[in-house]
C-alpha cells in the first residue's frame, strides 16, 4: 500500500474513532434524560449559540469513508479483510444515519408527534442508536486489526 492510501485509511480510523467516542459521549450524557421524559426532552430550550457538531464529523467521516474505500478494495495485500469489513460496515451506517437517524430526529423535532408518538419514537430512535454505537465499536476494532496488518505489506510498496 502507498503512503496516500495507508495515510487515508489512517485518517478514516481516526474519524471513526472520533465519531464513535463523540457518540458514547453524547449518548450517555444526554440518552437518559431523552429517555426518562421524552415529551419533556424536546420542550427544553435550546441553548444560544451551541453548534451542532454532528453534520460536520459526519461529512468528515463519509468523505474519508469513500476515499479509504477506493483504496481498500484495491489493495489486496494483508489486512484487506479487515478494513473492507470496517469500510463497508461504516458505509451502511453512515446511510441509515442520513436515511433514517437524521429524519426521525429532525420529525421528532418538528411539533408533528402527539406526546404518545414522540416516547414511541423517541424510545426506539434511542435504542437503535445504542445498537448503532455497539456495532461502531466493532467496526472500529476491524480499522484498528487492519492498520495493524497492513504493517510490513504498507513498507514493502510505499
Amino acid at each position: 500500500m502507498r503512503a496516500f492510501g495507508l495515510n487515508a485509511f489512517r485518517v478514516y480510523t481516526v474519524l471513526l474513532g472520533v465519531w464513535t467516542g463523540a457518540g458514547v459521549h453524547d449518548t450517555l450524557s444526554t440518552h437518559f434524560a431523552w429517555w426518562a421524559d421524552p415529551v419533556a426532552w424536546y420542550a427544553r430550550p435550546a441553548w444560544e449559540g451551541m453548534v451542532n457538531p454532528w453534520p460536520f464529523t459526519t461529512m468528515a467521516l463519509l468523505l474519508a469513508t469513500l476515499v479509504a474505500g477506493v483504496v481498500a478494495f484495491r489493495w489486496r495485500g494483508p489486512g484487506r479483510k479487515a478494513a473492507v469489513f470496517s469500510l463497508g460496515g461504516t458505509a451502511l451506517i453512515l446511510v441509515a444515519t442520513l436515511a433514517w437517524f437524521v429524519p426521525e430526529l429532525g420529525r421528532m423535532g418538528s411539533g408533528e408527534l402527539d406526546a404518545a408518538a414522540l416516547v414511541s419514537h423517541g424510545r426506539t430512535w434511542i435504542t437503535l442508536n445504542a445498537v448503532r454505537l455497539v456495532l461502531l465499536v466493532v467496526l472500529l476494532w476491524s480499522a484498528l486489526l487492519a492498520l495493524g496488518r497492513f504493517g510490513d505489506g504498507a513498507r514493502e510498496t510505499a
